[in-house]
């Protein structure tokens, strides 16, 4: 489990994005690109991420990799490309902005649950429970696409060949459309610091409301009374989540399955196919399967379970932390295979 930043610095960065980012609703007819990639929104000037580029990419309808080639060798023609897409297909847009730049282009059903709403809802409530239950953070990263709290339960322990294994949860959220808010429940294994994330306990979409506008609107202007009331009864929702994410029967119930996916063990001779058969079930490169594979011959453990652990082994060493968090997933995605999904992937 990779330690990201401290919990002061993300939540003095959280804030500052809540105050500093400003959200529009703009008709595309009323938005144009010019030959030096900026956005003209209305009479406003916008730097484009690389975020908002992809979206933009994707919402066009334009070839990534192409889109690349023309924003790096032909700027003007990628403008003219753009603009002309949102003449002829007119949209309506969400366009999220910080620091100048437009960081998030969605459609105008996007609802921002927003990080700062988040960890508003989320922090009193791990506040209390660190005082009933010990807990400890032990992990948090913001992204350019989302947010991560990873949180354990010292207090809530079981052991499998003597390893001790705690019980945690992991809540990530996204404001720019890369995700919807999760609390997922985690399998923490103190000696390596592996991160097993196994099941979710709440998944909210951002999904809302059209506003019913053909112009651009500022929407830190915009009377928002009913989303303000649908935030205040999410946070109703997060706050029992969390309560209820460190239940020890469901924690004894995943260290159960553990236990079993260590007895299911990889044939004598097997171990190379088996290795390949889960980077293309999982959609691994072939450099990450290789990774994996050194791991798990590393820990001995030729399981279902040492396979699971040698996922999470090698999340330890990735820079990119989204993808720490995805390879954490699909180690407790190995966990969750049943004895027959296992058979396949063994042979």
């Amino acid at each position: 489990m990779r330690q990201g930043m401290s919990i002061e610095a993300l939540a003095t960065e959280v804030h500052r994005i809540e105050d500093a980012k400003r959200d529009l609703i703009a008709p595309s007819t009323k938005m144009w690109v010019e030959e030096d990639l900026k956005m003209a929104i209305g009479d406003e000037i916008f730097g484009i991420n690389k975020l908002g580029h992809e979206q933009l990419s994707s919402k066009l309808g334009i070839p990534y990799k192409y889109y690349q080639r023309m924003q790096t060798d032909a700027p003007e023609l990628l403008a003219t490309n753009i603009n002309a897409w949102f003449r002829k297909e007119p949209t309506r847009n969400l366009v999220r902005t910080l620091d100048g730049n437009v960081r998030a282009f969605l459609s105008d059903k996007f609802r921002a649950l927003d990080n700062y709403m988040a960890m508003t809802a989320v922090l009193p409530v791990l506040q209390e429970q660190a005082h009933t239950s010990g807990l400890q953070v032990k992990s948090t990263m913001l992204t350019e696409r989302r947010i991560y709290l990873q949180v354990i339960s010292p207090g809530i322990e079981e052991r499998i060949n003597d390893k001790p294994i705690q019980a945690g949860v992991v809540i990530s959220n996204s404001e720019v459309g890369c995700g919807a808010f999760v609390v997922e429940k985690l399998l923490y294994v103190v000696v390596c610091s592996n991160g097993l994330i196994h099941g979710h306990s709440l998944r909210k979409t951002h999904l809302g409301r059209r506003l019913g506008t053909d112009e651009v609107v500022d929407l830190s202007e915009y009377q928002q009374d009913t989303i303000q009331a649908d935030n205040k009864a999410f946070s109703l929702v997060v706050r029992d989540t969390v309560r209820n994410a460190f239940d020890r029967e469901g924690f004894k119930k995943a260290i159960d399955g553990m236990r079993a996916a260590e007895a299911r063990k990889i044939p004598a001779g097997k171990i190379d196919e088996t290795i390949k058969e889960v980077t293309l079930k999982l959609g691994l490169s072939n450099d990450e399967g290789d990774q994996i594979l050194s791991k798990l011959i590393e820990g001995a453990d030729l399981s279902q379970l040492g396979v699971a652990n040698a996922i999470t082994g090698y999340a330890n060493e990735v820079d990119d932390y989204d993808r720490v968090v995805e390879l954490e997933r699909l180690g407790g995605s190995i966990i969750d295979l049943g004895p027959d999904q296992w058979k396949v992937i063994v042979g």
